[in-house]
């Protein structure tokens, strides 16, 4: 693991960093430790990275939508 930091500005990065802290989810680290810090800061510049740059469809709230709508 790349403890190192650094904000994600492209669409590569954000990728590494999924690939990275997805490896994570599976056996999350303490929080507190080295890797429990680096993962919620890597989880907080995914999200501000998301907001930015991903968009979300809404979904249709389980509402069937009519011929006319």
């Amino acid at each position: 693991m790349n403890s190192d930091i650094h904000p994600i500005n492209t669409d590569a990065q954000y990728r590494a960093v999924l690939r990275t802290v997805s490896a994570l989810f599976d056996n999350e680290p303490e929080p507190g430790t080295l890797e429990g810090v680096y993962f919620e800061a890597m989880i907080t510049l995914i999200e501000a990275f998301e907001s930015m740059h991903v968009q979300i469809e809404p979904t249709n709230s389980g509402r069937k939508q009519s011929a006319t709508d």
